[in-house]
């Protein structure tokens, strides 16, 4: 199995171990940083181990390969298909000066930017994933790109996005090339996850130089009351 086939597990397991919730066989993000999980098989008593890392209203997501049981008690909301792009090109490093990593002082901001972008599931501590990268106008933070799921030699870009007010302008362009450039920069392998029925997104990603690897299946559910 390719590390990416099972992108949560990979990254709870290895690079954000430090991070993980649970023991065994299942685990999950803090409920503050994403409601992403995952198991290391399918094997029945990993399943209900799953499910009792949830409370009642929590919801629950997961990305891989191959389709995921859903344990006992969750109401399924969604299941849709994802495309898994690698990048194939190399990209310079870049010498933007409108991009400025940001840090602990911005979170806050990144959050309501995503709050009200919605790139995709946004945690208030979801930047501690890893780097975030931005453009502020006036002080205040219009356009931002990060990183999410994380293994040994991958890093996942993600958290993708542009202030309603301020797109159409290229932004989310600049901050993507930016963000996959000092992943390679660090000797390690982008990637990204998008809907696959997101095409205008894909033509853009594929515009700086990623190609489509895999398509992983997304599943969505909420944990019942007891």
């Amino acid at each position: 199995m390719h590390v990416l086939d099972d992108p949560v597990w990979t990254a709870l397991t290895g690079q954000h171990r430090h991070l993980a919730v649970g023991h065994g066989s299942a685990l999950r993000y803090p409920a503050d940083i994403g409601p992403f999980a995952a198991t290391g098989d399918d094997h029945a008593d990993s399943i209900a181990e799953l499910a009792s890392l949830f409370s009642a209203g929590e919801t629950m997501m997961m990305v891989r390969k191959a389709p995921m049981p859903l344990p006992a008690g969750f109401a399924l909301m969604n299941t849709t298909r994802v495309v898994q792009m690698v990048a194939t090109q190399r990209i310079g490093l870049s010498s933007d000066q409108c991009i400025e990593q940001l840090g602990a002082a911005d979170e806050a901001q990144i959050y309501d930017l995503a709050a009200l972008a919605r790139p995709g599931p946004f945690g208030r501590h979801t930047m501690r994933l890893g780097r975030f990268w931005g453009i502020k106008r006036d002080g205040r933070l219009i356009a931002m790109a990060g990183e999410r799921f994380r293994q040994r030699d991958w890093a996942e870009v993600s958290g993708v996005c542009v202030h309603p007010d301020h797109r159409q302008q290229g932004l989310a362009r600049r901050l993507t090339a930016h963000a996959t450039a000092d992943i390679a920069g660090g000797g390690e392998q982008p990637y990204l996850h998008c809907l696959d029925t997101n095409h205008a997104a894909i033509d853009l990603y594929k515009s700086i130089g990623f190609e489509t690897r895999e398509t992983m299946n997304l599943t969505v559910a909420t944990r019942l009351s007891d």
